[in-house]
């Protein structure tokens, strides 16, 4: 039981609530970690090693906090860099991204911003719970009770992060929004859904739905005498998504509304998003592509 209730308490240290999964999810987690615990009661070498690395690193982090470890974008690698280099980063996209007008600072009533956008909330979900107790079939479960979940909880704008870019040259910053209680969050996985099942195969074949997809791929290629294989990357594809033309195929999906009320923060400044997508939405992959 104590087991157990460390284990939930490390899931409410990333932000994750357990009450937002199923219970068969709950009962799964549980299984594997108890499974986990009884195959390590007795840890190996190599297990003591690594459990005397992470007391190492973690003691060396308390007692340097002029850094930071940041995740690389495109790979599992994590890096270590100083905190001022890091917000330099984020703040030389932040003022490129002022700069071409697609957001401003947000200089307003927070309070008022934050019931606003409850409000907001509210009228594109209280008609939804209206529906889902008419057709529970309409969209899954998990997707209902995130959307309720946060009809409680008071609204919170995402906070803004970057992953380095270790590909490129000058290692630029890629700016995610956290999807972490993040309200319009559950808005963005419904999105998904409907989008998937209304589009079905309809959408092309050849994007690319994740970086194993594209790797294997690559590996099933023969090489062909004298062709070149090329690279192209779109620039900042999810913030320059032009929202007008897209509410025209979406418009009898949803309220456009929620679309554009994309706020983040960043270093305790608040940003509003005028036009494009929030990078970290999980709809916007698949709103880019349409």
């Amino acid at each position: 039981m104590v087991a157990l209730e460390r284990y939930y308490d490390g899931y409410v240290e990333h932000g994750i609530l357990l009450g937002m999964y199923d219970r068969a999810e709950l009962e799964s987690h549980y299984s594997l970690f108890v499974d986990a615990m009884l195959k390590h009661q007795a840890l190996s070498l190599h297990h003591r090693m690594l459990s005397h690395i992470y007391q190492v690193t973690l003691a060396f982090l308390k007692k340097h906090d002029d850094l930071i470890l940041v995740q690389a974008d495109k790979s599992m690698a994590t890096i270590l860099m100083f905190r001022s280099d890091y917000i330099s980063k984020m703040d030389t996209w932040l003022s490129s991204y002022l700069s071409s007008g697609a957001c401003i600072k947000f200089t307003g009533n927070k309070n008022m911003l934050l019931r606003r956008l409850l409000a907001l909330y509210k009228r594109v979900v209280l008609p939804l719970r209206h529906l889902y107790a008419l057709n529970p079939s309409i969209y899954p479960s998990n997707i209902h009770k995130d959307l309720l979940i946060k009809l409680q909880d008071p609204p919170q704008i995402s906070y803004l992060y970057g992953c380095i870019k270790t590909h490129k040259p000058d290692f630029p910053i890629r700016p995610i929004c956290s999807p972490i209680n993040w309200y319009i969050g559950p808005l963005h996985k419904l999105c998904t859904y409907f989008l998937t099942e209304i589009l079905g195969d309809r959408l092309s074949t050849h994007n690319l739905k994740n970086m194993d997809d594209l790797t294997g791929h690559l590996l099933d290629l023969s090489p062909i005498p004298d062709y070149v294989f090329v690279t192209l990357d779109i620039k900042e594809m999810y913030p320059k998504t032009p929202l007008v033309p897209l509410w025209q195929v979406l418009e009898n999906l949803m309220s456009f509304d929620w679309f554009q009320a994309n706020y983040f923060s960043f270093n305790s400044i608040w940003y509003q998003q005028l036009e494009g997508l929030p990078q970290g939405g999980s709809a916007s992959g698949l709103l880019a592509t349409l």
